[in-house]
């Protein structure tokens, strides 16, 4: 899934550009599953700025669809926000995302959201809205995901996801779970999905998906 990662400017300025840094990022996978839909194999990447305060920003790239097309689109992600740690392990995440693709039939997608995060689990709560590209008219949704890590080794772990979609205007509603062996780059994992589109039949399936992704200093 998408890496997340504001605009400070000010508090760039009074900390000093050592204070920031600027990572890349790349990864190939089998199946791009993105809030309970499969897309099918994309390639992505990324870039991300963060700052000592907790602010950080980014753009993310993937030619897969952020919708269930038939073809694949190329999308783009622009997010900004601010971590803040708190007390007992504890931090919190606060951000907007918006997402584009090159697809003139659909519409662009605003989120903001809020986090918690403890050692190995977090939780996030995603509120947004699509803007139709043929109507005024936008709808509205929400999602929650949940995870879980289990380290297995200093390079192996075992990463466990829950999602649930609401969007009560088009009563389309969404659930995916999955587990994921990691090592190293490298993962393979199993991922369930539970698509109800504007009041149909479920649509249930499970996949494997295998990926491979790095990160890196951009200097």
């Amino acid at each position: 899934m998408f890496k997340k990662a504001l605009l400070a400017s000010a508090a760039v300025m009074a900390a000093g550009v050592a204070s920031a840094e600027v990572t890349g990022n790349f990864a190939i996978t089998s199946d791009y599953i993105f809030r309970g839909v499969s897309s099918g194999q994309a390639v992505q990447g990324g870039l991300d700025w963060s700052h000592d305060s907790g602010a950080y920003a980014g753009v993310w790239l993937s030619n897969a669809a952020i919708d269930d097309d038939t073809e694949n689109e190329d999308e783009v992600n622009y997010y900004v926000g601010y971590g803040l740690g708190l007390n007992d392990g504890l931090s919190l995440d606060l951000g907007y995302i918006r997402y584009t693709s090159d697809e003139s039939t659909d519409g662009d997608i605003n989120e903001v959201y809020v986090g918690v995060a403890g050692e190995a689990w977090s939780a996030t709560l995603y509120y947004g809205d699509e803007e139709r590209a043929d109507s005024t008219e936008e709808d509205e949704f929400y999602y929650l995901d949940l995870g879980y890590d289990v380290a297995c080794g200093e390079t192996t772990s075992v990463s466990l996801h829950a999602g649930y979609l609401s969007d009560e205007a088009d009563d389309n509603d969404a659930i995916d779970l999955s587990v994921t062996y990691n090592v190293g780059d490298f993962s393979m994992g199993l991922s369930y999905l539970d698509h109800d589109d504007d009041g149909a039949d479920d649509d249930e399936d499970v996949l494997m998906v295998v990926g491979w992704g790095t990160e890196f200093d951009v200097k």
